[in-house]
């Protein structure tokens, strides 16, 4: 049997493994069964899909009052629980947040037996019964509900049924990255494993069990590399763009990348009529910043009024955070990387213009992130925020075998060793997700050690 079928099942089973497993609900130490939204932003998603589904709008003021009441739709374990509102009023055209008329932190039980918020001023009459609209972005409603809508008549699936489709994001970066990978190898085989150890030894397994835009974001931008460096398919790069637009504005970094691998070819090919096309892969993404505008006007009053403000840190700071944090640094969650720093002046070397513009997808979208006021992304596992851009990183991988150290038996046994861990530890953070919130495998393997770092 050939190969690469094997490879591909097995990543399959491999991404979907952790959906069998749950946190408890009851005291077990894992309990086998539906996959569940856990924690975090992952509730505060699902109500906007259900809104979309259920309501087909993006008003989640009944949404979030249907949870408190006892409804799935930020599933099972928030319902008829205190869940604070992510959201916003437009109130006399202006953006207000839900945490101005609620305390957070503080509810209380109405006369039916529910949970409801402590307002924190005297006249909430506006605020109780005005449409309420997400702090974040409707993108991944967009993209998920009409999969969802076809089993809105059983509620109780419509949470793993989310989970899944995350998990199937995952397997199609697996896709994405293999159809590339022999952008920069003849051997199919090899590149289908290298596919593999990127998806299963980094944090984009977790996200494959999380209900995060991550994994459609990294969907998306490996993808769109996929589409202009493999196939010239510049319209559906520009597409997948546009996409990732509406679940992160500042997705749009990653046209310059994809511009300058189109250069790249036209001029190396000569076909300089080509510069035209320059208009169609940008051209979904100025559609995709109307749409956005336009949500932003219906929604909060203003078309310059988006869901989440931009706020600049320290960069020097959210680099070492993201690098070399003990919590969540790429090195302590996914030691592939170091590799994949070993191996990219050989890649460099060997595929010039394409190389330079993953690199660049990477250092751009790094960048943004690093310099961002909270690059941390939450209670989460990893440096989240940077999970869509890691693929492009980790893509030298490819080189590894026809490097002159991998010759070496020793150094061989030691970068088989690293993807080794790599994979392990990922596969920790999949299976067993809510233990490994702000605090790697490795970390923590270590500390059991009696080791500290």
């Amino acid at each position: 049997m050939p190969i690469s079928p094997v490879i591909w099942a097995v990543t399959f089973i491999l991404v979907f493994i952790p959906h069998c497993f749950d946190k408890p609900l009851r005291g077990e130490k894992i309990h086998v069964g539906l996959p569940h939204v856990l924690n975090g932003d992952e509730p505060h998603y699902l109500l906007s899909i259900n809104s979309l589904v259920y309501d087909g709008d993006l008003d989640l003021h009944n949404n979030y009052l249907a949870s408190h009441h006892g409804s799935l739709q930020a599933g099972i374990r928030f319902a008829k629980k205190p869940l604070n509102h992510q959201t916003y009023f437009k109130l006399n055209g202006k953006q207000r947040s839900w945490i101005e008329f609620y305390d957070r932190w503080k509810w209380t039980i109405d006369s039916s037996g529910f949970p409801a918020p402590v307002p924190i001023v005297d006249d909430i009459s506006q605020a109780a019964f005005s449409p309420e609209y997400s702090v974040h972005p409707p993108g991944m409603a967009f993209v998920l509900a009409p999969f969802i809508f076809f089993f809105k008549a059983v509620p109780f699936l419509i949470e793993p049924l989310s989970l899944a489709l995350t998990g199937a994001a995952v397997f199609f970066i697996f896709v994405f990255l293999s159809l590339l990978l022999r952008r920069f190898t003849p051997d199919r085989p090899a590149a289908d494993i290298v596919a593999s150890i990127i998806v299963l030894g980094s944090p984009l397994w977790h996200y494959g069990r999380v209900l995060y835009t991550e994994a459609f974001l990294a969907l998306f931008a490996v993808a769109a590399f996929t589409m202009v460096i493999r196939y010239q398919k510049y319209f559906f790069a520009g597409v997948f763009i546009g996409l990732g637009m509406l679940m992160k504005p500042f997705f749009i970094v990653l046209l310059a990348p994809l511009v300058l691998a189109l250069l790249y070819h036209i001029f190396s090919s000569r076909r300089f009529f080509d510069l035209k096309k320059i208009v169609v892969i940008v051209a979904p993404a100025v559609v995709a910043a109307i749409v956005q505008m336009c949500l932003n006007k219906a929604m909060f009053g203003s078309y310059r009024n988006f869901c989440q403000v931009f706020e600049f840190g320290n960069f020097f700071e959210g680099s070492t955070l993201l690098w070399v944090s003990t919590q969540r640094g790429i090195i302590w969650t996914c030691p592939l990387a170091l590799l994949s720093l070993i191996a990219w002046p050989a890649f460099f070397r060997k595929f010039g213009g394409d190389a330079l513009a993953l690199i660049l997808g990477f250092a751009i979208y790094f960048s943004v992130i690093a310099i961002n006021v909270c690059p941390s992304g939450g209670d989460v596992f990893g440096p989240r925020l940077i999970i869509p851009v890691l693929p492009l990183l980790l893509i030298s991988l490819i080189r590894i075998p026809s490097m002159h150290v991998w010759k070496n038996r020793f150094v061989r046994a030691v970068m088989i060793a690293i993807v080794t861990v790599s994979i392990g530890m990922n596969a920790a953070s999949a299976i067993l997700s809510w233990q490994f919130l702000n605090r790697s495998p490795l970390i923590v393997l270590v500390s059991r050690l009696g080791l500290h770092l």
